[in-house]
């Protein structure tokens, strides 16, 4: 897939690279999910 690869350089990025960025974002996504539920309770 061209358009694809385009829009995502796999030779740029490792698959170690991109299994770090998905374990950031999605820990960064509880994180976020943590502090609102936390806000919930506080109120």
């Amino acid at each position: 897939n061209l358009s694809s690869t385009s829009h995502f350089p796999t030779d740029i990025l490792t698959s170690s690279d991109v299994e770090e960025l998905f374990e950031t974002s999605s820990t960064t996504t509880k994180t976020i999910a943590t502090f609102k539920v936390s806000s919930l309770f506080l109120r």
